[in-house]
This record gives structure tokens, C-alpha cells and sequence, in this order.
């Protein structure tokens, strides 16, 4: 199979899998599986949290990347999210599974979540090249670590979006970099800015 027929099986998943969690609301298919997920949860009660200083001061010198803050922020770079919604197209076998879980229960990017920040970057000379930004909350550093540090495995055992992605920890956060196939070099660019380890692009 050619990688443009894999990317459009991969176009239509991500289509289904959208309708469906739109049809069924809240309940969302566990991202327990091997067809493909949607890891979904709000976020009700952390509206005392605040970004954290290392995910703001990456915000403000975005410049260095040759990239600019999408004016839709602001001033203040930033919004905070109700909710979290990803779709993991690959998904997920018996021993990514494993992977995930905690005391023997899956435990996704949404466990535990506290609140979630979001920006997105803009490439200077093709604003059609964009970076999405995430700030994921956590209650403990430990916590974060542990999603960190399961996302910057990368596709084998995550797939964000279908794109490509790198994950750091900032303390009890998680900053993840979601940017586009058609742009990899704007993308290694901010997830280097943010020091997150890269992974090749797959195809």
C-alpha cells in the first residue's frame, strides 16, 4: 500500500471517528483499541491554576523560531480549555495498553487531568504552517512525568492527531507540540524551542 492511500485510509478514520464522538456525545469510544480512538474529558474545576512560567516565556520568544502567536490570543498568548479531545488514529495494542495503565487500569493522557492551556504558533513566511501548542495540568510532577515520558515514545505508542508530535515536561505539566506533515521543518523549529526530543517523521 502507497503512503498516499495509507494517508487517505488515515483521513477517512479520523472523519468516522469524529462523527461518532459527535453522535455519541459523551461517551466516546475507550481509547483501549486497536481500530483507532478519541481521548476526551473536561475540565471543571481549576480555574485557580495558571500557565505555567515555562510554557509562557516559550510563548513570548516564539520569534526565535520564526514563528508568531496567532492574534487570535491576544495579549495573552493563550487560552485556557474546557476540555481535552485527541484523536489517536493508531490505536492502541495489548502492550501499548499496558503501557497506559495504573494499577491495572488505563490511565490515559486525561487521567488526572487538572486544566489545559492552548496556543498555537504561526510560521512567519506561510501562516498556513501552523503549530499547535498544549499546557497539560497535572495534579503532581510525578503524574507528569508519566505521561511525558509514555508520549516522547512517540507513534508506537501514541498517535496525536496524526501528526507529528514531541512532548516535555515542565514541572507538573506537559507541553505538547502538535504541528503538520507539510511542514516538518516549522515544527522541529518550535519543538526544539520548547527542548522536546524529536522523532523522524514516519513514511
Amino acid at each position: 500500500m502507497g503512503p498516499g492511500r495509507s494517508s487517505l485510509i488515515r483521513v477517512v478514520a479520523v472523519a468516522w471517528l469524529s462523527a461518532m464522538a459527535t453522535a455519541a456525545g459523551a461517551q466516546t469510544p475507550p481509547c483501549p483499541s486497536s481500530d483507532g480512538c478519541i481521548e476526551k474529558c473536561a475540565i471543571t474545576a481549576a480555574r485557580s491554576e495558571e500557565p505555567s512560567d515555562a510554557f509562557v516565556s516559550k510563548l513570548k520568544t516564539i520569534s526565535r523560531t520564526a514563528h508568531h502567536i496567532d492574534t487570535r490570543f491576544g495579549v495573552a498568548l493563550l487560552d485556557r480549555r474546557d476540555e481535552l479531545r485527541v484523536v489517536n488514529v493508531g490505536g492502541l495494542g495489548p502492550a501499548e495498553v499496558q503501557l497506559w495503565e495504573v494499577d491495572h487500569h488505563y490511565a490515559g493522557p486525561c487521567a488526572g487531568l487538572v486544566t489545559v492551556f492552548w496556543s498555537k504558533a504561526v510560521e512567519d513566511h506561510d501562516d498556513k504552517n501552523v503549530v499547535d501548542l498544549y499546557e497539560l495540568r497535572y495534579p503532581t510532577e510525578t503524574a507528569a512525568a508519566r505521561v511525558a515520558s509514555i508520549l516522547a515514545r512517540g507513534g508506537r505508542v501514541w498517535d496525536w492527531n496524526y501528526h507529528p508530535f514531541a512532548a516535555v515536561q515542565a514541572g507538573r505539566s506537559v507541553i505538547v507540540i502538535e504541528g503538520r506533515w507539510r511542514a516538518w521543518s516549522a515544527f522541529r523549529r518550535v519543538a526544539e524551542h520548547f527542548g522536546a526530543a524529536l522523532k523522524r517523521p514516519r513514511g
